[in-house]
């Protein structure tokens, strides 16, 4: 229902004409902001949705039907698969971009200051080209795509939409414990039948079922799973930090794969 689309200079010319025909005694103001919005949003993705609805009730449609789109694409951003990668794969305005402001002073006089992003686990922003796109379409969302279209969802079809929309915030934090707490709030979501069931144990089983090839990978991922699951736990009941990042890397890959396996 949501196509993406780069914002062009040429669209941009055309919506500012338009703005000038209506008020044109404040042509040289409109310059003004055209210089400044054109910088910030010429080349961005924009998410194009039709809908035939009151002004108000056609942008809120507009905004729920993008932010399911944008939550389905970024599980295909790096921070979805690498621990202290994060993704800024929302809606423009929504992207709470942290930056690091650093003042020097020697001997009482200031010499240096310096303002940039974090760049650990690489930079937040997200290059979607042509490849890039094909990528992400033939490694899964393609069939998201069908899923978010899907009317009347299945039952199965509303607990993968739900499971998506908590899912994708894990990729939105670079802070490791809230990426464990988000991909196994999913994996409990999916795989457990009720809250009677044993939880590490359960969910190891039946991802290392649905993503394994063979008895020895199964083992290793059902492993895998316990020993994310006791960070998660640790971290939860005592507030121990999480440095195990190859285990939650791990983690990450096996959880993407059971997603899109079901």
């Amino acid at each position: 229902n949501v196509e993406l689309q780069p914002i062009s200079g040429a669209q941009i010319d055309d919506w500012m004409s338009r703005i000038v025909e209506q008020s044109p005694d404040f042509k040289s103001q409109i310059h003004h902001v055209d210089n400044r919005w054109r910088k910030r949003m010429q080349g961005r993705a924009s998410c194009f949705y039709s809908v035939e609805a009151e002004a108000l009730r056609a942008r809120e449609l507009a905004m729920i039907e993008s932010e399911r789109a944008l939550a389905a694409l970024r599980l295909f951003a790096p921070g979805n698969l690498h621990p202290t990668a994060r993704s800024l794969c929302v809606p423009y305005g929504r992207q709470h971009l942290v930056t690091d402001v650093t003042i020097s002073i020697e001997h009482g006089k200031h010499i240096d200051s310096e303002e940039k992003i974090p760049t650990r686990g690489g930079p937040p922003f997200w290059q979607l080209t042509d490849e890039t796109f094909k990528f992400c379409w033939d490694s899964g969302l393609s069939d998201l795509s069908d899923l978010l279209s899907t009317e009347p969802p299945s039952g199965l079809e509303v607990d993968l939409l739900k499971g998506l929309l908590i899912y994708s915030r894990a990729s939105l934090s670079a802070d490791v414990t809230e990426k464990l707490l988000h991909i196994f709030v999913m994996l409990e979501s999916l795989l457990l039948k009720d809250e009677n069931e044993p939880i590490a144990a359960s969910i190891a089983e039946r991802v290392a079922f649905v993503v394994g090839r063979s008895a020895d990978e199964r083992i290793a991922i059902a492993r895998c799973l316990k020993e994310a699951y006791s960070l998660r736990s640790r971290f939860v009941h005592h507030g121990a930090s999480v440095d195990d990042l190859d285990t939650v890397r791990s983690l990450m890959h096996h959880a993407f794969a059971v997603y899109i396996g079901i």
